[in-house]
């Protein structure tokens, strides 16, 4: 007989995003800025990254996102989940500026965010951002680590390289650096918030699984028919 464990690392309606998904999390922005206070006030090295790909359908997408959560938990790392989206063409080869406005697509995506846990030393922990941003092949992830770089958040490209891009530990100035991370410069990434459990069995599941997620009685809190399409 299975134990619970078992069945959380089969597929669930937590893994799944969007309008279309039996997910029940909820989304709150005030609780995303709640993270960000904390890691801006607490001087943390963190790095934000995802493994969707938009060469990829959703179902494909899910199943990378699962396999870099996986990965983060066997490193001991808990994630926060974070929920943005920016429009792109679904004409393909077409560009952004070119495209119809009838065939503009919002594309939303789930974003991890990951603290350097304090046992872990800074180069091991930039190791591990070159390697996943390598392995599930994005053009770059968004990190800060205050012993090699100071106050600079930084690109990690694919090659390794590291870009400055900013200083301030902000949401929009987070959001902007995602939008270099995309290459979609002049397509806004936008944060809407951050994933935390609407239910008692989600809070539960959220627990096993070693997800993060600030307490608080948010006000905030919108369902993923909620988001708003960008315009």
């Amino acid at each position: 007989m299975k134990g619970f464990r078992e069945f959380v690392d089969e597929p669930l309606s937590i893994d799944d995003w969007g309008k279309d998904s039996e997910n029940t999390n909820a989304i709150t922005e005030a609780g995303l800025a709640r993270v960000v206070q904390k890691i801006k006030t607490e001087d943390n090295d963190f790095v934000v990254i995802t493994a969707y790909r938009g060469e990829f359908d959703k179902k494909e997408n899910i199943k990378r996102n699962r396999e870099l959560r996986s990965w983060f938990d066997r490193q001991k790392m808990g994630v926060y989940q974070l929920v943005g989206h920016w429009r792109e063409c679904s004409i393909e080869s077409v560009e952004y500026e070119d495209c119809p406005t009838d065939k503009l697509v919002d594309v939303v995506e789930r974003s991890y965010l990951a603290i350097r846990p304090d046992d872990m030393h800074v180069n091991d922990f930039l190791g591990k951002i070159k390697y996943i941003t390598r392995i599930w092949n994005q053009d770059a992830s968004v990190a800060r680590i205050k012993e090699l770089w100071k106050d600079e958040i930084r690109l990690v490209t694919r090659s390794g390289k590291t870009v400055d891009i900013g200083k301030r530990v902000e949401l929009n100035a987070i959001a902007q650096a995602y939008s270099q991370h995309v290459k979609k410069l002049e397509v806004p990434f936008t944060f809407e918030g951050l994933e935390v459990p609407a239910t008692n069995l989600g809070r539960q599941l959220a627990q096993l699984m070693n997800f993060n997620y600030p307490v608080g009685d948010w006000k905030d809190l919108r369902g993923w028919s909620d988001i708003q399409v960008l315009g």
